[in-house]
């Protein structure tokens, strides 16, 4: 990347990063003005070859080996080896072991199309529209093409779109792209590159060809592919107006007279456009000049061209009519193509892959506003340009070429294949989401509530959330389709047609026999596993039919005829839910009865609601259909083994449920309307949250509000689908908001609730009587433990530790949190009170030791992955939990965090420097260990009873406090090494004013200021950056760190964390200490290590030594010790960059980094030894602990 010269404007080098992200459009004669970028791009993977069906950038044939060139005409060939030169290549783009070859190939024209262009291969046209396409042409095919067209004399206006994203160059009229030599078939991927970059690469790629003709005697070495789909070389003879770019072809063209506007819109071949892509086609292609033909080309003219021409036709036909829906009759003005029909009547299981009905995209149809209809003028749109490529049926190619291959080693082959497949499923996936885009409210530009294509897909999380969850994770069942032989109704079930309930999907009834827990003593008819939590007002339970709703009111005191109270009620499900005569259905895939759809994760509440009314008129259109009836699913348990359940004897039926009219049918939200009707004081909330997941940080926002806004004596009711973990987590969250907004506390006994008993269920889906097992690791550890008993003699110490929820992760993450210690306590007291069905803290144990299994079969081994997914995400959303009381805290403290302690301690006070520097010292940090000899070591218990009383808001238990002490310095592999006295590991690179040190006390960096000519009164000037991400504490003029009793070596890093976040830890942490000292006679345990150059380190040996230090006032961070030391005098400059050898620099680091550079005061001599290191700031990286020093 390129850094701003000293006399020019700084730019962030985030700004520098982000602009391939902004693709402006703009004219022709603006990209020929604009600078071509200096990014030198780095060659990504490529791809082999796709086949007949594959993408318009791949060619036919295999590689073949590097053939030898063949002889060439010219007597004044150069007499070097074509090896020779391509091993040779110096420039820019055209590096070593590439090669320039030509873009066209025998057999790349289609001869079925019409009119054959010499020059211009595969040249068509949209029938219709004014929408062409073509391969990417000669000179004097562009010529031909633009005749054709009109352009010539400026008759018509041609908008010229080059998808290509590799660099390409004319040479005497002809293409030709950069290659491999290894691979010369494969193309170079540059994906999210930009127009101004890529044409910049072209145009240096110019100056390359330029460089290597000038020698070879004018002549530059190109490559042809010859009908055995061999690569074969010769010599071009060319001069400087031989070569162009393709930017400075139609800029010639212009000149000309043709009336044409050349556009570069990189695509990666095979891949869907970005966001920023379409945006920039619908700019230009939204309202072109009147007459105008939208061409697009790419290499030839297949993947990327037909998707270019599909984009320009719907962007057509919306502007030709308000709505984009297919009409029943073809209509004036309108293609004759553009017409509802049913282009694949026969059912079979062809014609339905050929139709695109992939599970992905059956779930997206039913997230989209219509999005049937969406899907259905896109399939008319890609029929329409299919004379090169359709694009649904190369899907469907792919995918027979992967499920019914039966060779295993031919199978493995075909993984190429199978990457193809997926991103032609997702580019269609993409397009179908830019259909209902411009079907919307938000489309056109012009239009008051107008977003861009990429805020759009923004909004909408649950789309990516689909892509991600089948499309990434489960690429089988995104491309799968349903058996429908094997299911009962399963012609009904294959040919629902609702922009919901469509095809395969099917309604589940959401209570089944064995729903309700045994842990409960008290069962409310019609709500499942309904509790409360005493003194709160707070009460839980599964998704309840319209009876059970109006007990529940009646319960708590929100019926018609009850006590004034209200009910505020939290509907959790994240699945589109429908009542059918009282009782709650749920949507299912029909080939997944028993599993959620999770790919909505992330969904908004109203567009929820909103698929859940359309979902309701599909079931009111199918019973009209039927005779006044709707066919769901019911779940039965049958006996197993012994009579007991078991999760294997689960079985679904299809049976017709009557509808007797509108009023039998409502969404959830119907429901409660119609309970309001009817006098019920209750208020209804919908807070989509996905089964097994955190809460997102939005979903807080709404549980507050819901909160706050409901009375001290109104009821908080939080339901899911079983009334299991979702439900739990809103109990909890609705009880620490009744604690923090009206001060209530829990206690009393509760009518609702068993006492604990032991059980295996913890799932959402696992919370009934059955044991049901089939969606998580049955049988992993120990019952579900009950609330807490300190104590517990049948528990061993680690036991206990992970019962209190004592993970490294926990302890770490609360001590980054403002009163971490007490916000873990409250979560903890809240979440026992709430642990009737899951304790969220205790049921991590349960996925964090899976039994021990003899012999690893997959079925285990997946087993083992979904324990460690469930129990990451348990233990996230118990950290949510302990942010969330914080965040409680703060508030109740007015909003701002309370820094009253660190306020309130004696400011910092560093002792005066001890005089002299000894050079050629025998040991860093002597008089630390000085001190050290003299301090009385802590013996093991007084150690153990300290450490357990540690309760600051940084330090807790376990915590300590260690330094390092290095009797030498360490030997490296770069760089000249400096001895100071007090400052360990100094190297410093020759020639350039930079070094970098490791430990220093307070005296080791006065005397390596002053031997650095930065003293008081002295003519240098020192910038200071520290890089360390841990905490530090200096005592007594030396460095400590925070780090874990168990584990004393391990650095307590905090990744990505902002330097004012930690400079505020560090003085949180001094408060701490102070406090500690108070109590313990002005005196801190601390710890040691001593490490010499003939120790090896050893992380799980690693011994530390307790001792009592006197602070005094002698307790500083960081920043104090930079602050007092540049009050002393001393010329340097310093700021605090945490970075960490397991987090790659951010740009925002390398920004302030740069920054750092020009950080020295006007007229300052400045630099050290040598005459060049004139005008340079001298730069000291910091770094605390010598076995980061490699890495940093």
């Amino acid at each position: 990347m390129r850094l701003p010269s000293s006399d020019s404007v700084a730019v962030p080098l985030w700004t520098l990063l982000q602009e391939d992200q902004k693709t402006p459009a703009s004219p022709l004669a603006a990209a020929a003005a604009a600078t071509p970028g200096g990014a030198t791009p780095a060659a990504a993977a490529v791809k082999a070859s796709a086949g007949q069906d594959g993408g318009d950038g791949v060619e036919v044939g295999g590689p073949g080996e590097y053939p030898a060139v063949t002889p060439c005409c010219d007597s004044s060939r150069p007499d070097v080896s074509p090896e020779e030169v391509v091993a040779t290549r110096s420039g820019d783009v055209l590096l070593p072991h590439t090669i320039l070859k030509s873009d066209h190939f025998p057999g790349c024209q289609n001869m079925k199309l019409t009119p054959l262009i010499d020059g211009a291969p595969n040249f068509r046209q949209v029938s219709g529209l004014p929408v062409y396409g073509v391969a990417i042409p000669t000179v004097s095919g562009l010529r031909l093409v633009l005749e054709r067209l009109g352009a010539a004399g400026g008759r018509r206006k041609v908008l010229w779109h080059n998808q290509r994203e590799e660099p390409v160059i004319y040479i005497n009229g002809k293409p030709f792209v950069v290659r491999e030599s290894e691979r010369p078939f494969s193309n170079l991927e540059y994906t999210g590159i930009d127009r101004e970059r890529v044409e910049g690469m072209e145009a240096r790629l110019k100056q390359d060809v330029l460089q290597e003709a000038e020698q070879y005697g004018r002549q530059v070495l190109v490559a042809h592919e010859d009908d055995q789909f061999q690569v074969v070389e010769e010599w071009e003879p060319v001069t400087e107006a031989d070569v162009q770019t393709p930017l400075e072809v139609y800029q010639e063209l212009i000149a000309d007279g043709y009336d044409v506007d050349y556009l570069r819109v990189p695509v990666t071949d095979e891949k869907a456009p970005k966001p920023s892509d379409f945006q920039l086609l619908i700019q230009r292609c939204w309202a072109p000049p009147p007459g105008a033909a939208l061409v697009f080309n790419c290499q030839m003219g297949r993947g990327r061209t037909t998707t270019g021409m599909i984009i320009a036709s719907l962007l057509a036909l919306r502007r030709a009519r308000a709505a984009l829906a297919l009409p029943e009759q073809p209509q004036q003005g309108l293609p004759d193509w553009f017409v509802a029909s049913d282009r694949y009547p026969s059912p079979s299981k062809e014609t339905e892959l050929k139709a695109g009905k992939f599970g992905v995209i059956r779930s997206l149809l039913r997230a989209l506003d219509g999005g049937a209809a969406a899907k259905a003028v896109l399939d008319a749109a890609i029929d329409a340009c299919s004379a090169m490529q359709n694009l649904r049926e190369a899907i469907a190619s792919y995918r027979g070429r992967m499920f019914y291959e039966a060779n295993d080693a031919r199978r493995q082959s075909l993984l190429q294949a199978a990457v193809v497949c997926l991103e032609y499923l997702e580019r269609y996936f993409t397009l179908i989401c830019f259909a209902s885009y411009i079907s919307g409210a938000h489309f056109p530009p012009a239009s008051p509530a107008s977003l861009t294509f990429g805020e759009w897909l923004g909004a909408r999380p649950e789309l990516r959330s689909i892509l991600e969850r089948l499309l990434r994770y489960n690429p089988a069942a995104a491309l799968g389709l349903n058996n429908a032989e094997q299911e009962s109704h399963a012609a009904l079930i294959s040919q629902r047609g609702g922009s919901v309930l469509g095809a395969y999907a099917i309604l589940k009834e959401d209570h089944f026999r064995g729903c309700q827990s045994s842990r409960l003593v008290a069962c409310v008819p019609g709500a499942p596993n309904f509790r409360d939590v005493p003194g709160v007002r707070v009460y839980g339970g599964a998704i309840a039919t319209a009876d059970g709703i109006r007990r529940v009111l009646l319960r708590v005191g929100a019926a018609p005829d009850a006590p004034p109270a209200r009910a505020v009620w939290h509907l959790q499900r994240e699945e589109p839910v429908v009542y059918i005569n009282g009782r709650p259905y749920v949507l299912r895939e029909s080939a997944r009865p028993f599993k959620n759809l999770l790919e909505y994760h992330g969904i908004m509440a109203d567009r929820l609601e909103r698929m859940e009314a359309r979902l309701r008129d599909d079931v009111l259109a199918e019973a009209r259909s039927h005779g006044g009836r709707v066919l769901v699913t019911r779940e039965e348990q049958v006996a197993g083994g012994g009579g007991a359940p078991h999760a294997s004897a689960r079985q679904v039926v299809d049976v017709f449920e009557p509808v007797a009219g509108p009023e039998a049918v409502q969404t959830p939200k119907q429901v409660y309307e119609e309970l309001q009707g009817e006098g019920y004081r209750v208020t209804y909330v919908r807070i989509p949250l996905t089964d097994g997941a955190c809460p997102l940080p939005r979903d807080f926002d709404t549980f507050y509000s819901a909160a706050a806004a409901a009375g001290p004596s109104d009821a908080l009711i939080y339901t899911c689908q079983l009334g299991g973990g979702r439900t739990t987590t809103g109990m909890v969250i609705g009880s620490l908001l009744r604690m923090h907004l009206n001060g209530a506390r829990i206690g009393g006994e509760g009518g609702l609730a068993g006492p604990p008993a032991e059980t295996a269920e913890h799932l959402d889906e696992d919370v009934g009587e059955c044991g049901r097992v089939g969606l998580g690791w049955g049988g992993v550890g120990a019952p579900e433990p009950g609330p807490r008993e300190c104590g517990d003699p049948g528990l061993d110490l680690e036991a206990r530790q992970l019962r209190d929820g004592e993970y490294v992760a926990v302890r770490r993450f609360t001590r980054i949190l403002e009163r971490g210690p007490d916000a873990k306590a409250t979560v903890d007291r809240v979440v026992d009170a709430c642990g009737v069905l899951i304790n969220l803290r205790t049921a991590i144990i349960r996925y964090r030791q899976p039994r021990s299994l003899d012999r690893f079969y997959r079925p285990e081994i997946q087993a083992r992955h979904n324990a460690f997914q469930r129990g990451s995400a348990y233990l996230e959303r118990y950290c949510m939990l302990l942010a969330f009381t914080s965040y409680l805290q703060a508030r109740a403290q007015g909003g701002r965090v309370d820094r009253g302690a660190a306020r309130r301690v004696p400011g910092p006070r560093l002792h005066p420097p001890e005089p002299g520097l000894r050079a050629g010292a025998a040991a860093a940090g002597a008089a630390a260990h000085a001190r050290a000899q003299h301090a009385a070591h802590a013996g093991a218990v007084g150690q153990r009873r300290v450490l357990m009383k540690r309760r600051g808001s940084v330090v807790g238990r376990r915590s300590i406090l260690k330094s390092y002490s290095m009797a030498a310095p360490l030997p490296g592999n770069g760089g000249s090494q400096l001895l100071v006295e007090g400052v360990s590991d100094i190297r410093h690179v020759e020639g350039l004013p930079v070094a970098a040190l490791g430990d220093a006390t307070v005296d080791g960096l006065r005397r390596l200021l002053g031997a650095a000519g930065a003293k008081p009164g002295g003519p240098r000037h020192i910038v200071i950056t520290d890089l360390r991400e841990e905490l530090v504490l200096y005592v007594r003029g030396t460095a400590y760190l925070r780090r874990e009793l168990e584990m004393p070596a391990a650095a307590l890093h905090h990744a990505g964390i902002q330097a004012a976040k930690l400079e505020d830890l560090e003085r949180r942490l001094r408060a701490d200490m102070l406090s500690e000292a108070s109590a313990w006679g002005g005196k801190v345990l601390l710890h040691r290590e001593d490490i010499t150059r003939t120790t090896q380190y050893q992380p799980i040996s690693t011994q530390v030594q307790a001792f009592w230090e006197t602070t005094g006032d002698g307790l500083c961070t960081p920043r104090e010790v930079f602050v007092a030391i540049a009050a002393e005098g001393y010329q340097i400059s310093y700021r605090r960059v945490p970075m960490s050898r397991e987090r790659t620099p951010q740009p925002a680091d390398l920004d302030q980094l740069t920054a750092q550079m020009g950080n020295h005061p006007a007229g300052k001599e400045v630099g050290g030894r040598g005459a060049c290191l004139r005008g340079w700031p001298r730069l000291l990286a910091r770094r605390l602990g010598w076995r980061g020093a490699a890495g940093r």
